[in-house]
């Protein structure tokens, strides 16, 4: 029975997020807070990730505001603090968040334990 139970949460699981038993430990994260002003126009031009930024992340997630869906946060996973602090320096030396006057990061975090 708990096979079972494993094989239907494995079916359930995110895209992305593998159970952590799958992926490798994670060491950094890096968050960001954009106000798009318009997420339908925005997220093609995410997907497309000019800078690979987010080429080593284990996990990906852009996750929006209930209160106003053009506000978007990106949560990123790496194995390492250094990859984490590669992808940001991408992020920022390609000038692409320059176009969003309301921002926040990109911030490279580490868990509080």
């Amino acid at each position: 029975m708990f096979g079972n139970v494993l094989q239907v949460l494995r079916m359930l699981r995110f895209r992305d997020a593998p159970f952590q038993s799958e992926r490798r430990p994670v060491a950094a994260f890096i968050i960001t807070r954009i106000q798009t002003g318009d997420y339908d126009r925005w997220r093609p031009m995410f997907d497309q990730d000019r800078p690979r930024a987010r080429e080593k992340a284990q996990v990906q997630r852009v996750l929006r505001s209930v209160d106003d869906p053009d506000e978007v946060f990106i949560y990123l996973e790496y194995e390492s603090v250094e990859e984490a602090n590669e992808a940001r320096a991408r992020l920022v030396s390609s000038g692409v968040l320059e176009r969003f006057e309301d921002k926040h990061g990109p911030n490279v975090l580490i868990d509080a334990g």
